[in-house]
């Protein structure tokens, strides 16, 4: 038995289970308030357009409302993701410049994101830690959000 190559991969795989940390609902980077559909109905009634998000929320901005995203959790979509980080990390006004020059009306961020905890330790005078803790740039104005979410969505006036 164990000369079976399979025999080892199981005990190893035992033994990683045991040493490996219990997963929670926010191991990937939030909880049921930033993934259902109804956590982005407020975003979702707001006409098509460019958003800028966290990345662990790009796929399901795609895949509940209209709107196209700059980060997605894709390996080829450096570019995108890179603007959507140098972004969040600006300083609010420096980062309407930048919102402006990249065309994107819509900022949203899930406040209980592992990522958001991320980039506001990296940037603590960031758009990103304005935002969270609800020090809202005058061009960033609240979309209203449903009940229960925890998805922090905003229009901004980019003129």
């Amino acid at each position: 038995l164990l000369a079976n190559p399979i025999i080892p991969g199981l005990i190893g795989s035992r033994v990683a289970e045991i040493f490996e940390p219990t997963p929670t609902k926010f191991s990937t980077g939030g909880g049921a308030g930033c993934f259902t559909e109804r956590a982005f109905s407020g975003l979702k009634a707001q006409s098509p357009g460019l958003g800028v998000a966290p990345i662990d929320m790009g796929a399901r901005i795609l895949l509940t409302t209209p709107h196209r995203v700059l980060a997605v959790p894709y390996h080829r979509n450096n570019t995108g993701n890179l603007a959507a980080y140098r972004l969040f990390m600006a300083k609010p006004d420096e980062a309407k410049v930048m919102a402006k020059a990249l065309g994107a009306p819509f900022v949203a961020i899930c406040t209980r994101s592992a990522e958001v905890a991320i980039l506001s330790r990296q940037s603590p005078k960031g758009l990103m830690v304005e935002v969270r803790d609800n020090r809202i740039p005058a061009w960033l104005t609240p979309i209203e959000k449903p009940k229960g979410s925890n998805v922090q969505a905003y229009k901004g006036n980019l003129d």
